[in-house]
């Protein structure tokens, strides 16, 4: 038979066609950097990498009663890119709000999906990596979350210089800000010499903001530490 797309056949069974990646520590399979939310009404929805297949996936289950997963491709590459790397997500009443990285090209990308279908309503560049003084790979460890206002909060790292950077998507659909004369675009939230950004995450309470970020210090003993703080 036919095997699907992404895939070959090898000895007579369909195999996933490895693509090419920079992320070498990643094992070649599918299900990496999970993340579950609630969605209105009882849903379940995750998504997740397939790193043997470079792209992003996203499962829902209807309800908890339910025992079947709907599973889709929500990102895919037609030339190659490897897509859906650190995978955040947001759900509100406009659907399923799903930021990743193109590990490829180093760039961070968001999608929103319909809940029910899981398929993609609109798409757009957060970040496409562009400094003054070139091209920097953006969107490991990313964070999202929907905060008091009804915005999309996305904060995630540049990781050539080890900065945190945050952003906001308001409802309406504009990323903000957008200084395009600023080193970060305006979106610099923690840098210096020391390395912010790792394993990020974003949390609303009691209508404030809050994250949090592995930060690393050459020289320190020990050489990192856990810090939380709030959010502008």
């Amino acid at each position: 038979g036919k095997c699907e797309d992404g895939t070959a056949c090898l000895a007579g069974k369909c195999e996933p066609v490895l693509t090419k990646s920079t992320l070498s520590d990643v094992p070649k399979t599918m299900g990496i950097w999970p993340e579950l939310i609630a969605a209105p009404g009882g849903s379940v929805l995750a998504v997740y990498h397939d790193s043997a297949r470079g792209t992003l996936r996203a499962a829902r289950l209807a309800s908890a009663s339910a025992t079947t997963w709907t599973k889709k491709t929500v990102a895919q590459s037609s030339d190659g890119d490897v897509l859906g790397a650190y995978p955040a997500a947001a759900t509100d009443a406009s659907g399923l709000h799903v930021v990743f990285q193109n590990v490829t090209r180093g760039t961070l990308h968001y999608a929103q999906l319909d809940p029910t279908t899981l398929n993609e309503k609109s798409k757009a560049v957060v970040d496409d990596g562009l400094r003054p003084d070139g091209r920097h790979p953006v969107g490991a460890d990313a964070a999202a979350v929907i905060d008091a206002s009804g915005g999309l909060r996305v904060m995630y790292q540049d990781q050539q210089t080890s900065d945190l950077l945050l952003v906001s998507r308001t409802q309406a659909g504009a990323w903000t800000p957008t200084t395009a004369s600023d080193a970060n675009l305006g979106r610099l939230l923690k840098g210096g010499d020391k390395g912010y950004g790792f394993y990020a995450d974003l949390v609303v309470a009691g209508g404030s903001l809050y994250g949090s970020s592995f930060v690393f210090e050459a020289g320190a003993i020990p050489p990192g530490l856990f810090e939380f703080f709030k959010l502008p």
